[in-house]
């Protein structure tokens, strides 16, 4: 989220045994160290989307261990650790999208419906505070899968990812757009990332946002650049500096002076339990 998160966590994924797991682990972002149990998601479940408010951390859709997509949405709250809550539901069955949220709306951004086999535009959010089913916000600008993206306190940003209906290389996008959160609508062009690429980690305070590693289009190599935007200014992204290893398929999250990327593949394809910061 754009606030300033105490707790950091970490949901679901896929472990090392190519198994979705429904395991939630904690950090504390203004502190390194390794993660601890939180609880445990309904479902093993991956390809989820994520997002929070200062009190609670949400996912939504995702798939789950027999592959089906999901349109469950839950929550926990960070001040006690537990199992997750039902909250309500998408108003599509969704994985393989991102999730972006200020401290009162929490947005999930596309990914692939239904039977999984296509792609969609769909925007929809909830009000965190209040518990109930996603609404309609409006549509990307184009069909997208393995984006990433962040927000400020009034914007939601999203970038790369595989767009059309494809999934070559050649679908690859280099595409940033963005969502003022306050008020439903479609996206918006903000800019190119410095190539294009899918499956980067997404963060950012209420100022910067980053996009850390992922796979780009040279023969899907995964890649250690981190690259950056102003969030309240459009403009192409800047280049920040490099992750430790390279990594794709991490996952991300920041409070107002840290960014951190946790897990993903390695260039081989092997599954990482490594935490980074900058």
């Amino acid at each position: 989220p754009a606030n300033t998160p105490t707790v950091g966590l970490y949901l679901g994924g896929i472990n090392s045994s190519s198994a979705k797991v429904n395991i939630v682990d904690k950090i504390v972002p203004e502190s390194s160290g390794n993660s601890t149990d939180f609880g445990d998601l309904s479902a093993a479940r991956a390809y989820l989307s994520g997002f929070g408010s200062d009190t609670k951390s949400f996912v939504s859709g995702g798939q789950n261990s027999s592959s089906a997509n999901q349109n469950i949405i839950e929550n926990f709250t960070y001040s006690s650790a537990g199992n997750a809550t039902d909250f309500g539901d998408l108003t599509a069955i969704i994985a393989s999208g991102h999730g972006s949220s200020n401290n009162v709306r929490g947005l999930t951004f596309a990914g692939t419906y239904n039977d999984g086999s296509t792609h969609s535009n769909i925007i929809e959010y909830i009000t965190m505070p209040t518990s109930g089913n996603s609404i309609d916000f409006g549509d990307m600008t184009h069909t997208s899968i393995f984006h990433s993206g962040f927000a400020s306190s009034t914007r939601a940003v999203s970038g790369g990812g595989v767009s059309g209906s494809g999934s070559s290389i050649s679908d690859y996008t280099n595409v940033i757009e963005y969502v003022t959160i306050a008020s439903a609508g479609n996206g918006t062009d903000f800019g190119d990332l410095s190539i294009a690429l899918r499956l980067a980690a997404g963060s950012a305070s209420n100022t910067r946002g980053l996009f850390s590693g992922g796979k780009n289009t040279n023969a899907a190599s995964t890649i250690n650049t981190i690259q950056y935007v102003t969030i309240a200014s459009t403009g192409n992204a800047t280049d920040f500096g490099d992750l430790l290893s390279k990594s794709s398929g991490s996952a991300g999250l920041a409070n107002s002076t840290k960014s951190i990327t946790f897990g993903g593949q390695d260039e081989s394809n092997s599954y990482l339990n490594t935490i980074q910061e900058v």
